[in-house]
């Protein structure tokens, strides 16, 4: 059974707070800045925690490091300026109204902030650059809510906002969206229209670190007839000059700027305008059009929404993961230590642990062979230590010891179906964990070499199948977080020539039947009537039915008996192995079957013929 997991977390784990400081060296020291992290949100997995509650991920600029760093219940509507707090919709404890919420990403230190109706939407939510603000957009207005726990007020010359942000410049200023057009405004000030941004739909106003520009989204028709339209990606100064579009094909729901002001981040996907959950990944894309990056393209990040961006110095001397290979008792751990440092390799149930939990390994090598419980998740971090002992950078990856794949397919393809496409498996009985796989397969020469593993995703069916030929299939499971198991390589299947394929002598009957391989079969009621077949390989095997009036058969293989063949059975079954041979030399071989007098005997019916490597 699957362990409960307890979301807790602290703000040294999650580093939010600077690492302790190096000795003094007698000079003035340099800073180095946090890197930059870009704090997302994506639903709970089944099984983990209440449905109710959210994953919050830190993720880098460039998509390599992920980590998940909270569980807040409710819907996260902004992770706060300081990245260690976030604010979030609940209406569970009320269902009488919709209740926006302040905590820690562990779900803690919980107050209640501002409180509306039961038909509330719970807007948009923009955090003043101080931390002490929320600019909250509901009920077609704006209004101020404090994190101390003042009551909220109403912004003044508000009514039919929407999409609202603080200038990260000056909290005493905003942006938001009439939906035609954008608009700037001090609070308790007329709101001033922006130029440059009317249309049909602007949505997702932000203004850059420093107040000069501002990107928003631009709803444009891209036919006559109004039956197709994209949403523009625009960037301009607020008298709107120097306008640049970053794209026409992107939905940038939540659209927010980088740190520095230099790249966008935004949701691109199939979400429908407004809807911020659904088929998307969080795209960086750089001011200087350049290709974007996809910050979230990965499995364990599923419904993703982009929820702000921020800082996190434990990255900053942090060691780096390269991989997790997964197996049911131990995982393989694969990692690169920061300059300088060595690597302590600490391992906890939870997946949002207080403290790092169980030392595996100090000054740790990779790759490492980390024990896990199996079917259990399992976090595990990875602290650097400097040349004084002092922790310096810190790495979180998770992981679940899942079984790996199981690939189920039949030897000969025709005994589990009438046609070339036959059933295949490539998962564990219990298979719980997995959240996707890989599969690939090769065709396997009469020689035995195999080709090029060629991609194949489709489980249940393989389809590409070529009568006469061999193929291989190998998988591998992956987990929630995006590791990989190894690769299984299954059991070579062999798709048969079809009975036509032989050479019959007089007084065979061709047939017509669609529960046969490919619909046909070749039947004599004859005894000493025969029928020849010629394969490439080492293993040769005949497909036809058995029965209780079935004919005996002698086989022949390059001119020598080597079988007589009784397929008499007390119930009639159709697309059996009736007789196979393994082990003969790799080569071109020669079968004929003769059809034998048999007791109460009538029927032969061949319907196939295999040679495999």
């Amino acid at each position: 059974m699957r362990r409960t997991i307890v979301p807790v977390l602290s703000a040294a784990l999650l580093g939010l707070t600077a690492p302790p400081a190096s000795a003094d060296t007698g000079g003035t020291p340099t800073a180095t800045p946090a890197p930059e992290a870009v704090y997302v949100v994506a639903r709970s997995w089944p099984g983990y925690y209440d449905t109710n509650v959210q994953e919050v991920w830190a993720v880098s600029p460039d998509g390599a490091r992920r980590e998940l760093v909270g569980a807040v219940r409710g819907t996260v509507a902004a992770v706060g300026p300081t990245g260690d707090r976030v604010a979030a919709w609940d209406a569970t404890d009320d269902t009488t109204a919709r209740t926006l919420f302040v905590s820690g990403l562990d779900g803690r230190s919980r107050r209640a902030v501002a409180r509306f109706g039961a038909d509330s939407f719970g807007g948009e939510v923009s955090w003043s650059a101080d931390g002490t603000t929320l600019l909250v957009s509901e009920g077609d207005k704006l209004w101020l809510a404090h994190v101390d726990g003042e009551p909220p007020v109403e912004v003044a010359h508000s009514e039919g906002l929407s999409g609202a942000a603080f200038d990260p410049h000056d909290s005493g200023a905003y942006v938001a969206s009439t939906g035609r057009q954008v608009v700037h405004a001090r609070l308790g000030e007329v709101p001033v229209p922006v130029p440059g941004t009317e249309s049909e739909g602007s949505t997702a106003a932000r203004l850059s670190p420093d107040g000069s520009r501002l990107a928003f989204s631009r709803f444009r028709w891209t036919d006559a007839t109004h039956k197709t339209a994209v949403n523009d990606v625009v960037v301009q100064a607020l008298d709107g000059s120097q306008q640049t579009v970053l794209s026409s094909t992107e939905l940038p729901a939540g659209t927010t700027w980088s740190a520095d002001g230099t790249s966008l981040y935004g949701l691109r996907g199939v979400n429908p305008p407004g809807q911020s959950f659904g088929p998307a990944d969080v795209f960086r894309s750089p001011l200087d059009g350049s290709v974007a990056v996809d910050v979230t393209e990965t499995p364990d990040l599923d419904e993703v929404a982009l929820m702000g961006v921020g800082t996190r110095s434990a990255w900053a001397a942090a060691p780096t993961v390269n991989s997790i290979e997964l197996a049911a008792s131990a995982l393989t751990l694969s990692f690169t230590p920061a300059t300088g440092t060595t690597v302590r390799v600490y391992t906890s149930p939870s997946l949002v642990p207080a403290a790092p939990g169980t030392l595996v390994a100090d000054a740790a090598t990779s790759p490492l062979a980390v024990p896990v419980e199996p079917d259990e998740a399992v976090t595990l971090t990875l602290v650097s230590i400097d040349a004084s002992g002092t922790e310096v950078g810190r790495a979180v990856a998770h992981a679940e010891a899942v079984r790996p794949a199981v690939v189920t397919l039949p030897p000969t393809t025709s005994t589990a179906t009438a046609d070339l496409a036959f059933p295949v498996s490539f998962f564990p009985p219990d298979e719980r964990l997995i959240t996707s796989y890989d599969a690939e397969y090769a065709v396997r020469s009469p020689s035995g070499a195999l080709s090029a593993w060629t991609t194949y995703q489709q489980t249940g069916s393989f389809a590409p199948a070529r009568p006469g030929t061999t193929y291989v299939l190998r998988a591998r499971v992956h987990d929630r977080f995006g590791n990989a198991g190894g690769w299984v390589v299954g059991p070579a299947a062999s798709v048969p020539f079809d009975d036509t394929a032989g050479r019959y002598s007089a007084g065979w009957r061709l047939q017509h039947v669609k529960s046969r391989f490919l619909g046909t079969l070749h039947t004599t009621s004859r005894p000493g009537f025969s029928v020849v077949f010629r394969g490439t390989g080492s293993q040769l095997r005949l497909v036809g039915d058995r029965g209780p009036t079935a004919l005996r058969f002698r086989v022949y293989v390059d001119g020598r008996a080597v079988a007589v063949v009784d397929p008499r059975a007390a119930r009639a079954a159709v697309r059996k192995v009736l007789w196979s041979t393994h082990g003969l030399r790799r080569g071109r071989h020669v079968v004929k079957v003769v059809a034998l007098k048999t007791p109460h005997g009538r029927t032969l019916a061949l319907d196939g013929f295999v040679a495999a490597p």
